[in-house]
């Protein structure tokens, strides 16, 4: 609105992707990948011309374009330049990438893998390491490094922690608490007016929303449910 802004796109709760249905929890994980993208990379302040800059991730060895008012500048950028894979932010955000699995607060038996990509390659190097397929081994493990540095790159490493906070602000504390209170801590600092913290995720705000429309549509009282500070709500 005064300046900055951006365009993200999902697939509808099964719709089709690459031929194989999408679930609700994997289309909801997908449409909060996607605004984590555009949070993480935009403006900090929710102003201003976008720009870009350029640094060196040592998690990678690569150069990563990042915005240049962006959470990615002020947070991920000096971790990445300095300690990269060592940082303890970063080796949260790996182990969850890796092993994690995510789910809705009031559904916690249905699960979505962050990067299931980069899981399969893990369990199938396994099988091959197991087997002792050297072929298969050399093949994947080549496959994981040029995954590793997709998924190592700053925009990435921020956007995983960021989608689980809007999706499960509770399960993002317990598995990620370094970049919870990050990304809490520099929203807040931003005060950029149009991006708000609860202690409920963004599913339940907009369930609650809902159903208080119903309600007062039938006459019902509308009072409005508490709400104290702590996710990402829109």
């Amino acid at each position: 609105m005064k300046g900055f802004g951006s365009t993200v796109f999902a697939i509808r709760p099964q719709g089709s992707f690459r031929g194989q249905k999408m679930t609700t929890l994997e289309s909801l994980q997908t449409l909060l990948h996607e605004m984590g993208h555009a949070i993480t990379q935009g403006n900090m302040d929710g102003e201003g011309k976008f720009g870009m800059s350029e640094f060196l991730n040592k998690a990678n060895g690569r150069y990563d374009t990042i915005g240049a008012n962006s959470y990615n500048m002020s947070v991920m950028k000096p971790i990445l330049e300095s300690l990269g894979k060592d940082h303890p932010a970063i080796k949260e955000i790996i182990a969850f990438q890796e092993a994690g699995k995510a789910y809705l607060e009031n559904n916690p038996n249905e699960t979505v893998q962050p990067r299931e990509s980069l899981t399969s390659l893990l369990t199938k190097l396994d099988q091959a390491e197991r087997e002792g397929d050297t072929p298969l081994i050399m093949s994947y493990k080549s496959r994981l490094r040029s995954y590793r540095a997709y998924t190592t790159s700053a925009p990435e490493l921020s956007v995983d922690p960021m989608w689980l906070y809007l999706m499960n602000p509770r399960l993002a504390k317990e598995l990620m608490p370094i970049n919870s209170k990050l990304i809490k801590a520099e929203f807040d600092k931003a005060n950029n007016g149009k991006i708000l913290f609860y202690s409920h995720p963004l599913a339940t705000i907009l369930a609650v929303a809902m159903a208080m429309g119903l309600g007062a549509a039938v006459g019902e009282d509308d009072e409005e449910p508490p709400m104290s500070s702590g996710v990402l709500s829109a």
